[in-house]
């Protein structure tokens, strides 16, 4: 098994620390700010149950780490840039119901905003509280008071007040990269939204799939997004791309095991400019548990480096 990315902890029967480190180690100051992680399946999962012998889902890993800090996912698979400004409650669209009456209703957004199966998140419309939740083909809004009927207004995200506070891992935009100028202006928003935008955020670069070779129009875009975040945002970027094709990152921490750097597909992978295929999983869309652990290591460097930790 890799390491542990959170570094030694007293087992169970004491054995790993003597009494006093122990001591020391409990009475340590711990930074108690919740984490609250944005983004789509990356963020979410990934392919978290491949590779490793145990499962390696990215936030359960930070929990731990960060622990008694909370750590909050907001992370939902195939979300476009736009969702997470929704979640957040920095879109605010006219939601109409489809039917009058009490309980659950399908509602329409203005402007419109494709449904994603596996969205969720407390709301109000026009001051009504409920709960939003989302099929692959329909939005729905649930009032909080069985008797209440859903009206047309405003829909206002809880999310961002419940985030109020915290820190942010934004990792969004990879399944609208494309369009660059989208998803660097929805980052930026996110960005802003936080207590202290300069201390309070870290962006997480998009890395690039087999689907994403140099040359192709996502590869090209998923760069000049890279690019111009990391201009933008210094220390509070943090390159998976370039840690990706990088033999130092790809030969230490929870990964040097796999001896990437002596497996020809590693050099045929940073020659295209994708992602190793041992940190890929079954889908050649999604890091396995070896690649979140990867990141993991990435994540917990830099979150040192910034005082997070």
């Amino acid at each position: 098994m890799p390491p542990n990315p959170a570094g030694p902890v007293p087992s169970e029967g004491g054995t790993s620390i003597g009494t006093s480190a122990a001591s020391d180690f409990f009475s340590l100051p711990r930074d108690t700010r919740a984490l609250t992680c944005w983004g789509s399946s990356s963020m979410a999962f990934g392919r978290a149950d491949e590779g490793t012998p145990l499962t390696a889902r990215l936030s359960d890993r930070l929990a731990l780490a960060l622990a008694p800090a909370p750590v909050a996912n907001h992370a939902v698979g195939a979300t476009l840039s736009i969702h997470s400004l929704l979640q957040r409650g920095l879109e605010t669209p006219t939601a109409t119901p489809a039917s009058s009456g009490a309980g659950t209703v399908r509602i329409a957004l203005d402007p419109e905003i494709p449904p994603r199966a596996g969205i969720e998140f407390p709301a109000d419309i026009a001051g009504v509280a409920g709960r939003v939740t989302c099929s692959a083909s329909a939005w729905s809004f649930t009032p909080e008071d069985p008797a209440a009927a859903t009206p047309t207004g405003i829909l206002t995200s809880h999310l961002g007040a419940e985030s109020a506070g915290s820190r942010h891992l934004l990792w969004i935009g990879k399944n609208n990269i494309r369009d660059v100028q989208g998803v660097l202006a929805h980052t930026q928003a996110m960005w802003d939204a936080a207590d202290s935008p300069a201390e309070d955020s870290l962006v997480l670069g998009q890395w690039p799939t087999p689907s994403d070779p140099h040359g192709s129009d996502t590869g090209d875009a998923l760069r000049a997004v890279n690019a111009e975040q990391a201009s933008r945002y210094g220390d509070r970027f943090l390159d998976i791309a370039g840690a990706l094709a990088d033999p130092e990152a790809l030969s230490r921490g929870p990964v040097a095991a796999l001896r990437l750097m002596e497996q020809g597909g590693t050099h045929d992978a940073i020659a295209q400019g994708i992602a190793p295929p041992e940190l890929m999983g079954s889908d050649d869309i999604h890091l396995n548990g070896w690649g979140n652990l990867f990141v993991l290591d990435l994540l917990l460097q830099r979150m040192k480096e910034l005082r997070w930790l």
